[in-house]
């Protein structure tokens, strides 16, 4: 994670323990090596939370931008590592 690590700062960056989410990525990840990584979009501001895959969905829209340039450090941090 160091790449995630540099660019959002340690106390962000985490290994959760497993969840049971719907999308089943575990089919894909035998076909090769990858990681699911679950991005915050709430406003701590707002009344409440408002569920991804629900009528109500709300996302704090510059999370786009962080998880954007998570997947990149996170590709030039893998291009690093295979050369």
């Amino acid at each position: 994670f160091a790449g995630l690590n540099g660019l959002l700062g340690t106390d962000k960056v985490f290994e959760r323990k497993p969840i049971m989410a719907g999308e089943d990525f575990s089919l894909m990840l035998e076909a090769v090596p990858g990681c699911f990584m679950m991005l915050g979009v709430h406003n701590p501001e707002w009344d409440r939370h408002y569920p991804v895959h629900t009528p109500t969905f709300r996302m704090d829209e510059r999370a786009l931008a962080i998880g954007a340039a998570s997947l990149v450090a996170t590709a030039v941090e893998w291009m690093q590592q295979k050369g």
